[in-house]
């Protein structure tokens, strides 16, 4: 009998502990949340277009998640002067099957007006577009994230592929006018690899073959990054560059290799704040020789276009 009740005590608990977390998201959603965002933010004047971006400017937004609504102050630099606005009782839409992730459009209070943009309460991410005085201004997050990028690859041999989904990051840092490439889940199917070959007389043999390569991360360093009337462009001629790489069609045993012999050079990449877009070209180099002071001699250079959108950016690291 005694065990009886402790097999009913415990499955009452069980029970309790499963209905607690069925109610858990459903009150959740019912909190007010208040959110601070530091910002990369760009201002640009609709008469000249003359553009301007600049970073860690606060933005705070309270939503109120049972009323759906929400208060938001944002702080921009216009014409070299900091100014704060505040807009409150913004009416909010919940994405479909997306919790706590709400957009807003055509608000106005404060001096500013045809506000817009989405808030993610999960991901703590906050993107807000408005007018005011003169200046439309563009403000996210200042890593800007472009997921399910697609890439067209242009070979040496005259061939071409495509790789989708891969994952773009722009970290842009405004104290030196620069940003980081950070590149993930890129495959290149027809890379240039290098092997060799020795036989029973000990000779060896240099072959080479294409084939497709996964690169985990492919990252390069400090490109330029400059405003533009959209959003900015970043550059770069060449990039400091490292690249981890696996489980490609030549790589064994499904291992992992982190190499410098992959290059991003030429680097031209808009991105457009407004529509959350990222396009451009630049070049991928796999130096496939080096000589005794590690300076590259020989190269095969793979030419990439890129293009992307993206609802989100990333919290700051």
């Amino acid at each position: 009998m005694k065990q009886f009740a402790l097999y009913v005590a415990c499955l009452a608990m069980l029970l309790s502990m499963s209905s607690c977390g069925d109610d858990g998201p459903e009150m959740d959603r019912q909190r007010d949340v208040t959110m601070t965002v530091k910002a990369l933010t760009h201002v640009v004047n609709t008469s000249t277009h003359a553009a301007t971006l600049t970073m860690d400017e606060e933005n705070v937004v309270l939503v109120r998640q049972r009323a759906l609504t929400a208060d938001f102050t944002l702080r921009a630099t216009i014409d070299g002067r900091k100014q704060t606005f505040t807009v409150t009782g913004v009416p909010l839409s919940r994405v479909e099957n997306q919790d706590y992730r709400y957009t807003f459009a055509n608000a106005s209070g404060g001096g500013v007006s045809n506000l817009h943009g989405m808030v993610d309460l999960s991901d703590q991410v906050l993107m807000v577009h408005y007018d005011v005085a003169g200046h439309h201004v563009n403000s996210a997050i200042t890593d800007v994230f472009f997921a399910q990028t697609g890439v067209k690859f242009n070979y040496s041999d005259g061939s071409s592929t495509t790789a989708a989904n891969s994952f773009w990051t722009l970290k842009v840092y405004h104290a030196t006018d620069s940003a980081n490439v950070i590149v993930n889940d890129l495959k290149i199917d027809r890379d240039t690899v290098v092997e060799y070959v020795t036989d029973k007389s000990g000779k060896r043999t240099e072959v080479r073959k294409r084939g497709s390569r996964i690169f985990t991360s492919l990252n390069g360093f400090r490109a330029d990054v400059a405003p533009t009337a959209e959003g900015f462009t970043v550059t770069g001629v060449q990039l400091s560059s490292v690249a981890t790489y696996g489980d490609g069609d030549h790589v064994a045993g499904g291992s992992s290799k982190q190499t410098e012999d992959y290059l991003l050079r030429d680097v031209n990449l808009n991105v457009n704040m407004e529509a959350s877009r990222l396009d451009g070209t630049l070049v991928i180099r796999h130096v496939l020789k080096r000589d005794a002071d590690k300076f590259p001699t020989e190269w095969d250079d793979i030419r990439a276009q890129v293009s992307g959108e993206t609802y989100r950016q990333s919290t700051i690291q």
